[in-house]
């Protein structure tokens, strides 16, 4: 019984060390990181093929569960499809019957160092790097056109200029970033806006079934949880209603 305990423990251990593979380390100083601080060195297992004499896209059917995918990294190129390490560990993981029949045998599987930095982890991976363990994590935020809303909790704003940061390099057409600064009481439910990142630009553009709304978000209540609201209200309008 001491026996398997010890057994059980030792491949909690390993599998805990494994899953930590593709996290980013921690940042220490957080009110100044840089990209430096999120760099890293793994170990990433890979198969070589020769892409004359190999159907790449029959390839890589049966391997697509394991590729690594992590942002601004290919997992197929200059010869070598690269594998999630937190899945595959040997060849043999892999789907071998198929892999032969490409010609792709265990004398094609090695390991590679590759560095990871700030650009191959997404916006909840850094988020995890800067914050420290006993804060909770970030779970939601609104996207509005170009503008990303979020109501930090206590707890998120001695941090809110390093997240304002992350999520800015990290979505795609975000060109401001804010926060909402007090408590709704107004009559038309508006509220005074936090700039943390980005320009103050609050004029936007979305698109929600096929219409399209323009509005200055500074001076308009829009919740985009209300979509199914914001249709009933314009199936109820006609052409030219103000």
């Amino acid at each position: 019984m001491k026996l398997m305990r010890s057994i059980i423990k030792s491949f909690v251990v390993r599998n805990s060390v494994i899953k930590m593979s593709l996290e980013p380390p921690k940042v220490k100083n957080v009110n100044n990181f840089n990209s430096e601080d999120f760099r890293k060195e793994i170990s990433v297992p890979f198969i070589s093929f020769e892409a004359k004499t190999v159907n790449i896209s029959r390839l890589l059917k049966p391997l697509k569960k394991f590729l690594l995918k992590m942002p601004s990294f290919k997992p197929v190129h200059n010869g070598k499809v690269y594998f999630n390490p937190d899945m595959i560990k040997d060849f043999s993981q892999l789907p071998i019957d198929e892999l032969e029949k490409e010609g792709i045998s265990a004398k094609s599987f090695d390991y590679e160092n590759i560095t990871l930095t700030y650009i191959n982890w997404n916006a909840n991976e850094l988020l995890k790097a800067i914050l420290p363990d006993d804060v909770e994590p970030l779970t939601s935020y609104s996207r509005i056109g170009h503008i990303i809303h979020f109501n930090l909790r206590d707890e998120h704003v001695p941090y809110k200029m390093q997240i304002a940061q992350i999520f800015y390099d990290k979505t795609p057409g975000c060109r401001t970033v804010i926060n909402k600064a007090d408590i709704i009481e107004s009559t038309y439910r508006n509220f005074q806006i936090e700039l943390l990142k980005g320009d103050a630009d609050y004029q936007v553009e979305v698109k929600e079934n096929g219409i399209t709304f323009e509005f200055d978000f500074a001076n308009v209540f829009w919740n985009p949880r209300l979509i199914a609201e914001h249709e009933r209200l314009v199936q109820m309008l006609a052409p030219n209603d103000v």
